[in-house]
């Protein structure tokens, strides 16, 4: 039983890493790099972010994304800590992001 236990154990990290190989793959073919994301090639939901905002958030994107994180999660975190670098610093994004909007 433990020699199947550890079989089946050895097949999951294969998986795994087989999973993670075609997924940098995928985006090597289709955005021309394993970096998903650039400063003019960003996720709908950073739009409204000052340029300073979404290229760091960008670059947390891909350093999550980069360690394994889901897509949507790597979104979500990278937005709310510029956010956070950008409050840091004194930069008023929330300001910004209402002035576009009216």
């Amino acid at each position: 039983m433990r020699t199947v236990i550890a079989r089946w154990e050895q097949l999951i990290h294969v998986r795994d890493a087989v999973s993670e190989c075609r997924r940098i793959w995928v985006r090597v073919c289709f955005w021309g790099s394993a970096v998903p994301w650039t400063k003019n090639r960003y996720p709908v939901s950073m739009k409204n972010l000052l340029p300073p905002v979404r290229e760091k958030a960008i670059l947390i994107a891909n350093a999550l994304l980069e360690e394994g994180h889901p897509e949507g999660q790597c979104i979500r975190i990278a937005i709310a800590r510029a956010q956070d670098w950008a409050a840091r610093r004194g930069i008023d994004h929330e300001r910004a992001r209402t002035s576009l909007l009216h």
